[in-house]
């Protein structure tokens, strides 16, 4: 460290080494963590297959070449149901968030604080394919990461091709996003977002973007985007894998991804004895510090919240109806598949002939074929298959376990129970009732991350500040006189 002149209160700043080292601790701890977790991506592409009704291999050999490959979709049926009810439970009731005085004083900011937040997740930025996205990750692999991050961006237009561009206004405002599972990171043993020595969020770019990014002093680094540019971020990633085929064959990198991460952390970086929260842009290829500023937030908050669809207790991750349905999802494919094979054993016509009877394996049947044979018993129909439906009634067994183990039920599904399984309309509601407690368990920690959610948007307008009155997004602009002025 060394001391910098005129430098109030004489607070200890970082040197370029002190920058350097910082970067490659933190760029050595994110590939070190990645490569820890390496088997549970896998376990997030299994899963994630499990719900497309990917077969584990493209084409099977057992019991011979060909046979059926088909998946029962166990997993797709339960989460698309689940997220239709979560989606409509969350959005068909308005507003979207409730205010609540905390006492008489702050009784008469309730409301107009209610119409903004409601009016600004429609229009600031659009709430509902966020939460769509994340609570579909929320059911596929149990966990759901949303970031409240605050957007300023300047528009630079050019008139036509012979003028210059022309600086159309700044935009500013909170962002909320859904944060892809793979793309959040976690040092091994911590279960909370809060109590973690530091975290780190994988953010994509397109290559204008950075250098948007460079243009507007974003970068601390001037010379950060030739240092990216000089080690091409060419990581495959399991985001890249799974929404596309990885960017292989792209011959200009100006039209790929580039990945920096946003890390948030806490140390005594000026070493005065309390340890202070601070927030980077890092590019971990090539061990680019972009960006570092102290984290100004209230009580250093971290803009994340997370909700587990089943709680796993002592760990971070929740679990999803692929991981609950994966064991059963695979029995009724097995099932199913085993059904179609013998079928179409049963159903194919073979002969057994008598060796020097003048028939070879060459000879082709079909309708009106005639054999000519020396006895009635050179030639004779050989039946392997039998059709016989037993698998039919353990498949539906096991799909019967697989509903109770995910709270699924006909009604649920939108499905008449079978004619031998009729009920009273009181029986029928009892058990959606029930059904609904069980519902309850798995959506009631993601209300109140949306919550949370919404109370960290609030701090976000707290520490950056409203726009001015004739800025876009003011509150001036569509409160009513009476709320505005309160």
């Amino acid at each position: 460290m060394e001391e910098i002149k005129d430098n109030p209160g004489n607070v200890r700043r970082l040197t370029a080494a002190d920058l350097t080292d910082l970067a490659d601790r933190y760029a050595s701890e994110i590939e070190n963590c990645l490569a820890d977790r390496s088997g549970q991506e896998e376990k997030w592409t299994r899963w994630i297959d499990d719900y497309r009704g990917r077969p584990l291999e493209a084409k099977k050999s057992y019991p011979w070449e060909g046979a059926s490959n088909l998946v029962i979709g166990l997993a797709a049926i339960y989460v698309d149901s689940i997220v239709a009810r979560i989606m409509k439970g969350l959005f068909d009731i308005e507003p979207h968030w409730v205010g609540t005085q905390i006492n008489a004083t702050y009784a008469p900011f309730a409301k107009p604080l209610e119409q903004h937040l409601d009016w600004a997740r429609t229009h600031v930025w659009s709430q509902y394919p966020v939460i769509k996205s994340a609570v579909l990750e929320y059911c596929k692999l149990g966990t759901l990461i949303l970031h409240q991050g605050w957007r300023e961006d300047r528009y630079f237009a050019r008139p036509s091709m012979d003028l210059p561009a022309v600086d159309q206004g700044a935009w500013k405002g909170p962002w909320p996003q859904w944060v892809p599972r793979d793309d959040f990171l976690l040092p091994p043993g911590y279960t909370t977002i809060e109590a973690a020595p530091w975290l780190a969020y994988r953010q994509w770019f397109s290559f204008y973007d950075l250098q948007a990014f460079a243009n507007q002093n974003v970068f601390d680094d001037h010379e950060a985007l030739a240092k990216i540019k000089s080690k091409e971020d060419d990581e495959p990633s399991l985001r890249k894998t799974r929404r596309s085929d990885g960017g292989e064959g792209m011959r200009d990198a100006r039209f790929g991804l580039w990945s920096p991460w946003q890390v948030w952390f806490r140390e005594d970086l000026d070493e005065d004895g309390f340890p202070e929260y601070y927030k980077m842009l890092l590019h971990v290829n090539s061990r680019t510090l972009l960006r570092l500023r102290p984290n100004t937030y209230p009580f250093g908050m971290r803009p994340f919240v997370k909700a587990a669809f089943i709680e796993q207790e002592g760990d971070f991750d929740g679990i999803g109806v692929p991981e609950m349905v994966e064991q059963y999802q695979a029995e009724a494919s097995t099932l199913h598949n085993l059904r179609i094979d013998n079928g179409h054993i049963a159903n194919t016509v073979m002969l057994k002939v008598r060796k020097g009877s003048g028939i070879t394996d060459k000879d082709k049947i079909y309708p009106g074929k005639k054999f000519l044979v020396s006895d009635m018993n050179d030639i004779a129909p050989l039946q392997l298959g039998s059709n016989y439906m037993s698998t039919q009634a353990e498949e539906q067994l096991t799909i019967s376990l697989a509903e109770r183990r995910v709270g699924i039920s006909d009604v649920n599904l939108g499905r008449e129970s079978t004619g031998t399984n009729r009920a009273a309309a009181t029986t029928v509601m009892a058990l959606l009732q029930e059904g609904t407690r069980r519902f309850d368990l798995n959506t009631s920690e993601l209300r109140a991350a949306l919550s949370e959610q919404a109370m960290q948007v609030c701090e976000l307008w707290q520490t950056h500040g409203l726009p001015d009155v004739n800025q876009p997004f003011a509150p001036e602009g569509y409160l009513d006189d009476e709320a505005s002025a309160k």
